[in-house]
């Protein structure tokens, strides 16, 4: 079974429509995992930049946000985990990976064994650079 690690930016793009083509793949992967044909985790970073981003640049109702983060956390094949992991952080970060919040997810997913999933196509190359697995959502 694949486990795999999903940045805000697929949660963004499932949750504000912003980009139907991106909302479509993100509803085939979340289809898939509450299906159990694979397991997502969700880490609090993603969690922290997607609060932020719906409510700061969307204006979404503070109820509203935490009742999407609710539903997705009750689906079946979602787990959540902490996800922040300093030593291996810094070992990505600055050099190797130059935005931090990258560099967090990053270091979750070599920590946890998973692939990174994002429509980021900046990031999906340092993660390939990094030789950390990851897949670009396209």
């Amino acid at each position: 079974m694949n486990r795999l690690l999903i940045d805000a930016n697929g949660l963004i793009s499932f949750i504000t429509d912003r980009i139907p083509r991106q909302t479509g793949i993100m509803a085939e992967l979340l289809s898939s995992a509450a299906n159990l044909e694979c397991r997502i985790t969700v880490t609090a970073s993603a969690l922290n930049d997607l609060v932020f981003v719906l409510e700061g640049i969307y204006h979404c109702k503070s109820q509203f946000v935490a009742d999407a983060i609710g539903d997705l956390l009750k689906l079946p094949g979602i787990e959540f985990d902490c996800g922040y992991y300093p030593e291996q952080v810094l070992k990505l970060w600055p050099h190797q990976i130059k935005d931090y919040g990258d560099a967090v997810l990053a270091a979750a997913a070599v920590e946890l064994g998973l692939q990174v999933c994002t429509f980021d196509k900046h990031f999906f190359r340092a993660l390939r650079r990094c030789r950390i697995p990851s897949r670009l959502l396209s």
